[in-house]
């Protein structure tokens, strides 16, 4: 006896409050259709009976040999149990979490197939979208994802790039990897992962170190992911590689600097990222402009100091000559 046997009425009556439930022969047709079923795809239960199940469906699907191969499998008795998007009377899209059971007789022949389901559209439309914007984040940002404890996870093609590993290369390898070893092993190190494991979020500039040893600089988040005990699961890092805007200020910031202590030779050839090289133009106008002024100051003092000295050899000259006239007087 089966463990529903004695309430079987009962039973069946409560799956049919909760569930859209439709029936079908063998071969696909549809026998009946419950309430739950007709509201949730926007049919009469009179526009239903005697359609074939393919009503539901997106044409090439519906001619598709996985669609045959699918009744096959239900005649054959199998059990299917999944995620099936499915066309209502509108046209709309709508997604189903269902199972498909065939009914069997004393002998084993299949006499019908039931199908329960419950309506999963507004969470299925969530994940796509949610999906969908992670996987534009993914396209414009290094992503990398890290255990609790700091252990690699898996990281994105943008990620890999701008620090020059392999995935194979990091995974299960621990985040301090990327870092000077002195800060590796600092208490600010420690204190930093203890922030994220504690469920704070963490967004600053920072300096990474790549395979090849040269710092890469990012301008990073690190987001603590929850679970559903509300402790934290895991580390999303979301990341945009910096290391040229970076350069770009360092290199103008040295040229000031020799500027201030007197070279005015300075003049920045390699061009700066689009959105910094007015400052690198302007710098050289500023600094050709700087470097003539002094060359014309210096012109001018030559030429004063020039005149100088020729009043003060006319003024030797006109001493001499009225020392020699007051001695011949």
């Amino acid at each position: 006896m089966g463990i529903f046997s004695s309430n079987s009425d009962h039973v069946l009556k409560a799956l049919d409050l909760s569930f859209a439930i439709i029936e079908f022969d063998v071969d696909g047709n549809i026998l009946t259709a419950n309430k739950n079923f007709c509201d949730l795809m926007g049919y009469s239960p009179a526009e239903l009976v005697g359609q074939h199940h393919r009503i539901f469906l997106e044409s090439d699907y519906a001619t598709s040999k996985e669609y045959a191969v699918f009744w096959a499998k239900l005649r054959r008795g199998d059990f299917e149990c999944s995620e099936f998007k499915r066309i209502a009377k509108s046209g709309a899209e709508i997604f189903i979490r269902g199972n498909y059971n065939p009914i069997k007789s004393g002998s084993g022949k299949v006499l019908k197939i039931i199908k329960f389901a419950n309506d999963i559209t507004q969470t299925k439309i969530r994940g796509i979208e949610s999906g969908a914007k992670m996987d534009a984040v993914s396209r414009a940002q290094a992503t990398i994802e890290f255990s609790v404890d700091g252990k690699i996870l898996t990281a994105n093609e943008n990620f890999l790039k701008a620090l020059g590993y392999r995935l194979d290369e990091i995974v299960g390898k621990h985040h301090s990897m990327f870092l000077e070893g002195a800060y590796a092993a600092s208490a600010n190190y420690k204190s930093f992962w203890l922030k994220l494991t504690a469920g704070e979020f963490v967004a600053d500039e920072f300096t990474r170190i790549g395979k090849s040893g040269k710092p890469v600089f990012i301008q990073a988040s690190y987001n603590p992911v929850f679970g559903l005990n509300g402790k934290v699961a895991k580390i999303v890092k979301f990341a945009t590689d910096v290391t040229e805007r970076v350069e770009n200020v360092n290199s103008l910031g040295d040229c000031l600097t020799k500027l201030a202590d007197g070279d005015l030779s300075q003049d920045i050839k390699v061009p700066f990222i689009p959105s910094l090289d007015r400052l690198r133009t302007d710098f050289n106008a500023a600094s050709a402009k700087l470097r003539n002024a002094m060359q014309t100051v210096s012109t001018n003092a030559q030429a004063i100091s020039a005149g100088s000295n020729e009043i003060r050899h006319s003024a030797d000259d006109l001493a001499k000559r009225t020392e020699q006239q007051a001695a011949s007087v």
